[in-house]
């Protein structure tokens, strides 16, 4: 395949156009069937607990006490996840779950600049996903103390189910623009190795670089819209050495 410029490049993608829009309306119909009526909907719940100062008078103290609470928030994330709190959640529930199974639905999200830490849960009733949310947020306040011999965490808000919920995933609209862009990315990339196996002669420039011999004649492709003028030259040729014969 000769050297691929900015035309031969247009050249080889119309060749092939149909194989790439075949490739991508394939993939997106593909994932939006699959978004739409395969993958289950599934939503997400979240209960927020903040860590409570202690309430001395002095501001040093207090911004001390809001700097240690800080450095304990991971922490408190550890043991939200842990299987401790989990066996507790899955005794209260009495949820058909195994305990890792119901830890990875849970999410302990804590930011560094804050004393709330929000606990996520996703499933596929949003209902489930708030019960279990805040059976977790009461969970961990309630062993804390057996824990850590600390009693500062307080529930801020509990999960509650929306009345028309939109669910985390899946997003068809992405999965579709996501097949769309690989798709396209593939389709060309087929279109161009279909073409370094193609081996034949397509131009004239091949032939002359294969053979270094000048092409002295081409043989055009007659397209079948003009085969009728064609006939009709030969017609009037033939017509007229009759004539003259």
């Amino acid at each position: 395949m000769e050297t691929l410029d900015i035309s031969a490049i247009g050249r080889v993608l119309r060749k092939r156009a149909w194989l790439i829009v075949v490739c991508v309306m394939v993939a997106v119909a593909c994932s939006g069937y699959v978004s739409y009526y395969v993958l289950v909907p599934e939503y997400e719940a979240t209960a927020t607990i903040v860590v409570q100062s202690s309430g001395t008078a002095s501001l040093e103290s207090l911004y001390n006490d809001v700097r240690a609470n800080q450095e304990l928030i991971k922490t408190y994330g550890a043991i939200i996840k842990s299987r401790k709190i989990a066996e507790d959640v899955q005794a209260h529930l009495q949820l058909p779950l195994t305990t890792e199974q119901l830890l990875k639905k849970v999410i302990v999200r804590d930011t560094n600049e804050s004393l709330v830490t929000a606990i996520s849960v996703v499933d596929q009733d949003q209902g489930k996903a708030a019960l279990i949310a805040n059976s977790f947020a009461k969970a961990f306040q309630s062993n804390l103390n057996s824990i850590m011999k600390v009693d500062n965490v307080s529930i801020l808000d509990e999960a509650r189910p929306m009345e028309s919920p939109s669910p985390i995933r899946p997003k068809p609209y992405i999965n579709m623009g996501i097949a769309f862009i690989v798709a396209m990315l593939g389709s060309v990339g087929i279109v161009f190795f279909l073409e370094f196996l193609d081996k034949s002669l397509q131009t004239e420039e091949q032939v002359e670089q294969l053979l270094n011999l000048p092409v002295l004649g081409v043989i055009t492709t007659i397209k079948p819209r003009n085969t009728k003028s064609i006939e009709k030259m030969e017609r009037s040729v033939q017509l007229e050495g009759q004539e003259n014969g």
